[in-house]
């Protein structure tokens, strides 16, 4: 090989460097090599502890209290004192009223960066709870439980308005909300109350037919024919005054006619 070496010119040979020539040379390489990265990182420690570029901190805010507060309410207090609204679910609440925060987070008056999101839940206002009274219970219960509530049956209770075995009352009433699963309890009717038969003997019969109809009975008079006796006067009566009977009960009543 031609090289130009001090000013001649002609074949040079250049001698191969020996396995420890390299060796040194390679071992100069990594020390520089480590001699940077310490000084790297050492720097960088430097920067970080003396706080040289530390990133600025993000001012904190407490929380307000969204509790009760409407959707669009809630969101506007947030957004006011920088903060954004993350809806975290909608849940069924028995006292709640629909679309009201029924639970957030962070709560109220902690303290939390600007910015960030508070987690807001809101309440789902429950279903109302169907009419069953005048129903009969086979179908009230059948109703309820479609509808997703436990039903429980009282004892019947007198009732004039509804028949023997149809629904009197219902507790809860219709129309309130109720969760799903909540107990209904229906008091079914007994059928009419009993009356007290009122006493009759000694009055006009007219005025005992009127009597006997505001007690919600039925009166029936036997007329009969005798001497030396008042006309027109209830003489006897059958069930006797006082007896406790169904409403619609017939009351016959003796009466001189004084022929």
């Amino acid at each position: 090989m031609q090289e130009h070496v001090d000013g001649h010119t002609g074949p040079v040979y250049t001698r191969p460097r020996t396995g420890e020539e390299a060796m040194r040379i390679l071992t100069v390489i990594l020390v520089s090599l480590v001699t940077a990265i310490a000084a790297s990182t050492g720097t960088s420690y430097l920067v970080i502890r003396m706080g040289w570029f530390n990133p600025p901190e993000v001012p904190k805010q407490q929380v307000p209290d969204l509790m009760g507060l409407a959707e669009t309410d809630a969101k506007t207090n947030l957004g006011t004192l920088g903060f954004s609204m993350l809806v975290a679910g909608r849940e069924q609440h028995a006292t709640a009223e629909g679309g009201t925060v029924i639970r957030q987070s962070p709560a109220a008056a902690e303290l939390a960066e600007r910015g960030s999101a508070v987690k807001l839940t809101f309440a789902l206002a429950p279903p109302k709870l169907p009419d069953v009274v005048g129903k009969t219970v086979a179908a009230a219960t059948e109703a309820l439980k479609a509808a997703g509530y436990e039903v429980q049956v009282a004892d019947g209770v007198p009732s004039d308005a509804q028949p023997a075995g149809s629904v009197v009352s219902q507790e809860p009433a219709a129309g309130t909300r109720a969760l799903k699963g909540a107990k209904v309890t229906l008091r079914p009717s007994a059928g009419a109350a009993a009356v007290e038969v009122p006493k009759l003997v000694g009055m006009n019969h007219k005025q005992a037919k009127d009597v006997a109809e505001k007690a919600k009975l039925q009166l029936k008079i036997q007329w009969v024919a005798l001497p030396e006796t008042f006309s027109y006067i209830v003489l006897r009566q059958n069930p006797a005054a006082g007896q406790s009977v169904a409403p619609g009960t017939e009351v016959v009543v003796t009466v001189n006619r004084g022929d």
